[in-house]
């Protein structure tokens, strides 16, 4: 898990679920999660770039704001990319 401002991951690699829990800012460049990425609700403003991500769901969204996904690679066995639902009240 990661939280927190400003938070930055760059050239690494990790094969567990790796989850962005909270903050804003943070910076994932260039790494390799072979577990997927999931990033929470109360994310603001993280950026995803250069990486190789897969997984039984690649990248799981949820409700994050200003979250910048570009020039990476995502793969899942059941689905790359997966916005989590809606709750209506």
């Amino acid at each position: 898990s990661i939280a927190g401002n400003g938070v930055g991951v760059s050239d690494s690699s990790a094969t567990g679920l790796v989850s962005l829990t909270a903050g804003q800012g943070a910076k994932l460049f260039g790494n390799t999660f072979t577990g997927g990425v999931s990033i929470a609700a109360g994310v603001q403003d993280a950026s995803l770039r250069f990486n190789t991500i897969s997984g039984g769901v690649a990248l799981l969204l949820d409700s994050a704001t200003g979250v910048q996904v570009r020039d990476n690679r995502i793969t899942g066995t059941t689905a790359a990319l997966t916005q989590a639902p809606l709750t209506r009240c």
